[in-house]
């Protein structure tokens, strides 16, 4: 089989580790922040100040957030201990959160190029695969916010990775590793642990069903029983507000929604990566450009698939089958059909592509125009936008930060701001902000300033059309007595009208 000489592996690697971290360090640097990371990262500052996972800043009165002041549970817990001994090192920020995100993103990277390189026993394949990552305006992007779907993806890329590598030698702890990866995947986030579950099931029965026996099963158990006691004992804090918050998050979106209507999931699946292209609303349609990079990932899967050649490679084989569990598991799983949780499979898709690519390559005039003409799009593209986003339109600097030095220096210590929670990242999260997307229909606060982001804006067009008293009473309350005192792209920020009648 071709290969790649190992001298040069080692400076490719490099250029690939460059690459990927120049660009994530601009998205890092450049990307306006959003409630979620606030909400991700805030709990781990809480058990460093107070010992409890709080989220400061959300409002708990009439919402399934219940006791959130007091400790987190609407959302799995692991990733707000494992951030901890981050932040007591390099500080709370948020760009220390978003570089810890890097580095999982680091994980995944090096995770499936030895991956492939196990399946293939091809060091190109594995090095484009790198590459592929590195470049991918989904990967790239989503692995320099600070959330948790970076650590939780390289948690799920590290169980197939333990498991392929320790199988020959070691069968019982490549189980157990593997096993152990997926269930702290699990802890850290569902979305992906789920999918992670089911490919390494696959991948076990698929490759080594002949050697599974009770002894192999036990094994696979020991992992979970140590997950549900961690959960268990975070859990044994405050029973109620368990119950409250993790299994209200879970009817207010109806997660599990696919399994009841799986035509509709199948349909909103393709919906997810129109989103990925750039056709959801609201977007410019300079982002519609990213269709070529979703077109170039079903290229190369169909032509893996159709291709006997190809399907007759055993290593190649288990990548497509790994791949079509994933994009299953997905469809039906996951009922959000969010454009961010498309992380998950994104790291297959470059995987098949990197594959196919270096196979067509090595094949006649024909297949190697056509594998170099698509490569020369993924790359394109995938550069082009993450340089767009992070040199051109840089939204942290020109729309957050902004808005948030001009409530810094408006607002008062005693002021009440309306807003979302990432304006703690610049505020404080011990500032006195509620974050409140039913607008203080419920209890009746009176903010001084209001901080209108896109994602608050969003909240209320969702209002006009499911909760429409909430709409028509905030709709009545910034007409009556607020007054538009900023304005961005991003931001409109609202004074009380009473103050600024009385500066005036």
């Amino acid at each position: 089989m071709p290969n790649f000489p190992r001298s040069r592996a080692w400076l490719t690697l490099l250029g690939v580790l460059i690459l990927y971290l120049g660009l994530a360090t601009g998205r890092a640097l450049s990307t306006q922040p959003w409630n979620d990371e606030a909400w991700y990262t805030s709990p781990s500052l809480s058990l460093i100040k107070n010992g409890t996972t709080a989220t400061p800043l959300i409002e708990p009165v009439g919402h399934f957030w219940k006791g959130i002041d007091q400790r987190t549970y609407w959302v799995v817990p692991l990733v707000f201990y494992e951030q901890v001994p981050w932040f007591e090192i390099f500080g709370f920020s948020l760009l220390s959160a978003r570089l810890h995100a890097m580095a999982w993103g680091l994980v995944t990277l090096f995770s499936w190029g030895w991956i492939v390189h196990k399946l293939t026993g091809d060091r190109l394949m594995a090095l484009v695969t790198m590459a592929a990552l590195a470049c991918d305006y989904q990967f790239v992007s989503q692995t320099a916010l600070a959330r948790m779907d970076s650590m939780a993806l390289g948690l799920a890329s590290l169980a197939m990775l333990l498991y392929l590598w320790l199988r020959e030698s070691h069968f019982a702890w490549a189980i157990f590793t593997a096993q152990f990866a997926v269930m702290a995947c699990g802890l850290t986030h569902p979305t992906a642990g789920v999918p992670a579950f089911v490919a390494l099931a696959f991948l076990t029965l698929y490759l080594d069903r002949r050697r599974l026996g009770w002894k192999s099963i036990a094994v696979a158990i020991v992992p979970y029983l140590m997950g549900i006691a961690f959960w268990g004992w975070y859990i044994s804090y405050a029973p109620d507000l368990f119950r409250a918050q993790f299994f209200g998050n879970v009817s207010d979106i109806d997660r599990l929604g696919g399994f009841s209507h799986p035509f509709h999931a199948i349909v909103r699946e393709f919906g997810r990566y129109a989103g990925m292209a750039g056709f959801q609303p609201g977007m410019q349609p300079l982002y519609r450009i990213k269709l070529g990079v979703i077109l170039v990932y079903f290229l190369a899967v169909g032509c893996l698939f159709l291709r006997k050649e190809t399907k007759d490679n055993p290593g190649i084989r288990t990548l497509l089958w790994l791949w079509t569990v994933y994009f299953v598991t997905m469809t039906f799983y996951d009922n959000t059909k969010e454009v961010k949780y498309a992380i998950h499979i994104v790291a297959l898709f470059d995987a098949v592509v990197a594959v196919w690519v270096v196979s067509w390559w090595r094949k006649g005039r024909l297949e190697r125009a056509v594998s170099a003409a698509a490569a020369a799009v993924f790359v394109a593209v995938g550069i082009g936008g993450l340089l767009y986003t992070s040199v051109v339109q840089r939204d942290y600097e020109k729309i957050y930060l902004p808005a948030a030095l001009f409530l810094e220096h408006a607002a008062q210590p005693g002021d009440l701001i309306l807003g979302g929670s990432e304006l703690g990242f610049v505020l404080g999260f011990d500032r006195n902000i509620v974050d409140d997307n039913s607008f203080t229909y419920v209890t009746h606060k009176k903010p001084v300033f209001i901080a209108m982001s896109k994602n608050y804006k969003e909240f209320l067009r969702a209002s006009r059309v499911k909760t429409r008293p909430i709409a028509n009473y905030f709709d009545r309350l910034l007409a009556e007595k607020y007054v538009r005192v900023y304005s961005n792209r991003g931001y409109d920020i609202f004074e009380e009208r009473s103050r600024v009648n009385a500066r005036e």
